[in-house]
């Protein structure tokens, strides 16, 4: 749920409806599995400046 909580669109929320979203986000998963596996992938450009 850590990732869930750090994405701005539940960040908005009020802390009882995010709290309230992630815990049944948690039910959901818990119940098909436990979770989703995802790989994520990080870019990073250098540029210097002359």
């Amino acid at each position: 749920m850590g990732h869930l909580a750090s994405l701005s669109r539940y960040r908005v929320l009020p802390s009882d409806r995010r709290a309230q979203v992630l815990a049944e986000t948690a039910q959901v998963l818990d119940a098909h599995g436990g979770g989703i596996a995802m790989t994520l992938f990080s870019d990073l450009f250098l540029a210097r400046v002359r």
